[in-house]
């Protein structure tokens, strides 16, 4: 396993779970949509997780039957990750401490999925094409991938090492695939200090042709 102690990529943000509780964030809308759309699933099938955070979308495809390849940057969101996944599940998970500039020099294998959900922006914009054009290239032949974008006029825009896309960008960058969903949503939100910060979200579900 190929571990880099130093990373410019943050683990993507993951619902809170009620105080108190124990219970796993629910798994992304967009990774159930797809599942959706995959069932019934033959197993055995081999996910990449980009950006896993504690988990929940990972969880979500073990619990579907899924080998899954969880990578992040964060080693405290892996370990989260590990003490969540039940026993019995354990020899279907594969965790990579990873930066996103390191994917190209991981040695994976190709997948029937690539679930993205809300990391790739957090990919330092100086790193995101080839590691863009290693993506595309471990989706297998008719294989998936589904996750999230910002837009240009998510509040993120004020900080130059986000990754922010427009719809043509995003048109561009799945080339080769076909869009199953394509849906942007824009809202704003009041924060924890009283600020209201906008967000621009564009959700995709693309199958490689």
């Amino acid at each position: 396993m190929n571990m880099f102690a130093n990373s410019s990529v943050a683990s993507k943000v993951q619902p809170a779970p009620h105080a108190g509780s124990n219970t796993v964030p629910a798994p992304r809308k967009t990774l159930v949509a797809t599942l959706r759309l995959l069932e019934p699933t033959v197993a055995p099938r081999l996910a990449l997780d980009l950006g896993c955070g504690s988990g929940p979308d990972t969880l979500e495809l073990l619990s579907h039957n899924w080998d899954v390849v969880a990578l992040d940057a964060n080693p405290e969101a892996l370990a989260t990750l590990l003490t969540q996944t039940p026993a019995h599940q354990m020899a279907q998970l594969t965790t990579r401490l990873m930066d996103f500039a390191e994917l190209q020099a991981a040695s994976l294998p190709e997948f029937d999925l690539v679930n993205a959900s809300f990391s790739i922006p957090y990919c330092l914009p100086r790193h995101f094409h080839p590691f863009w054009a290693e993506v595309r290239q471990l989706i297998r032949r008719r294989g998936w991938f589904c996750g999230h974008f910002f837009g240009l006029r998510d509040d993120a825009s004020q900080q130059p090492d986000m990754m922010l896309h427009s719809l043509a960008d995003i048109y561009d960058l799945f080339t080769g695939f076909e869009l199953e969903m394509l849906s942007g949503v824009e809202k704003d939100k009041v924060q924890p200090d009283g600020s209201v910060k906008h967000s621009h979200v564009v959700s995709v579900i693309a199958r490689k042709c």
